[in-house]
Formats: C-alpha cells, structure tokens, sequence
C-alpha cells in the first residue's frame, strides 16, 4: 500500500543517523582500495575486480558548497535522499567472472537465471535457463558500451534493508546489504567507459562481499 511505502521512504529520510551512516560507508571505502574486492550469491554470481585509485562515490548526504565544488565526477556531486549507496567505477580491465540474475529484463522478456561471462571487464558470453537470445538481442541492438561492466553499489540505509521492505527493493538498491551491478557507461562514475548505454538497475539482495578475504557481508546482511 503507498501509505506504507511513504512511511518508510520518510523513515529511511528522517530517522537515519546519517554519522553512522558516514562512517560505515568511509570504513568500506577505505577497504576497497586494499585489494581484491569479490562478490558471490547463491544463484551463482561470482565476480571480482580492483578498483585502484578509481574515485568512490559515497551517497552520506553532504551537500556542502565545498563537495560541490571540488573536481570529483559528475554523481560525486549529486546528492541524492534518502542516503545510502557507495559507489564506484571498477578498473575495467580487472573485472573478471559471471554475473546471475535470478529474475531479469532483456529485449523486454522476462528472463530466470539469466548470465553473463565477464573477462577484462567485456561481455564474452551468455546464458539463461531459457532465452538466452533475448541477452543476445539486447546486446546486439545496443551500442558497444553495453557489453562493458559499469559498476559496483552497495547499500548502507538500514530502513530500506529487505528485513523492512521484504516483498520490494527500496530506492534502486540504497537499503542496507544490496547490491547493484551494472553495464554500459561508466564516465560519470570517473570510469572510461563511454556512450549512451546504461543498465545500471539490475539488483541483487543476497550476496556476499568479501575484500582481501575479509568478509563483509554475508547472504545480503552486514556482519562488519
């Protein structure tokens, strides 16, 4: 019911504690830079990669004159509320893996269990449980840049976590434990990747992410 949406969009605004908000997302930042960040589900998802120096983009609320300002890429700089996402622009060439969506959109078909093959951050190879072709044609049709990684988000909004929401994903992946991946167009992340292709709303809930070993979150929930 959209009075129960509405009451925890207003949560997920009011009542979060931005601080501590800030300072889980700048711990994660800071462990990204350490090495080998690698993402599995039990679907099957099983990618890792680097991201180096790449700027990370930290979704805590600031919208000082002085965040704006600074020379950071362009969503660095757009603030978005409710707060919650970490984001950032992989080196494209460390990308390495497969990626499994349980349920999907491709070529406007509903798709199970549909994979993509990712080597050096390109799209080598597809499959589904049925329709792979509808990958294929969506792929095809689009421009390059499709067929390269994006990027990596995870949420830190504890009221929009899928304990609260359950049947439903809060704020394109903002809620605490999910997170996103996606294809095409990376530059305004501060990525190389150019064009007009994006998909950048394919999300998963149940996922562990482990950085150098260390995990940090497991089946979807923080446990650091």
């Amino acid at each position: 019911p959209m009075q129960v949406i509405n009451e925890l969009y207003q949560n997920a605004v009011l009542k979060v504690d931005l601080k501590s908000i800030a300072r889980h997302q700048s711990q994660f930042a800071k462990a990204l830079r350490s090495g080998k960040i690698r993402i599995t589900s039990p679907y099957g998802t099983d990618i890792s990669f680097l991201i180096g120096n790449r700027n990370i983009i930290v979704q805590n609320g600031d919208a000082s004159a002085k965040r704006m300002r600074n020379k950071a890429a362009f969503l660095e700089r757009e603030v978005e509320i409710p707060v919650g996402a970490v984001r950032v622009a992989p080196i494209e060439e460390s990308v390495n893996g497969k990626i499994v969506y349980p349920f999907s959109a491709w070529n406007a078909r509903s798709l199970q269990n549909a994979t993509i093959y990712i080597e050096n951050g390109k799209i080598i190879s597809v499959s589904a449980l049925k329709g792979s072709e509808h990958i294929i044609a969506e792929l095809d049709g689009a421009p390059p840049e499709s067929k390269y990684f994006r990027e990596f988000a995870l949420g830190f909004n504890p009221f929009l976590d899928m304990k609260k929401t359950k049947s439903w994903i809060g704020y394109y992946g903002y809620g605490s434990g999910v997170v996103r991946l996606g294809l095409g167009n990376n530059s305004e992340l501060g990525g190389k990747v150019t064009g007009n292709y994006f998909r950048w709303r394919d999300l998963l809930t149940d996922c562990t992410i482990t950085i150098n070993g260390t995990v940090w979150v497991k089946n979807g929930v923080f446990i650091k």
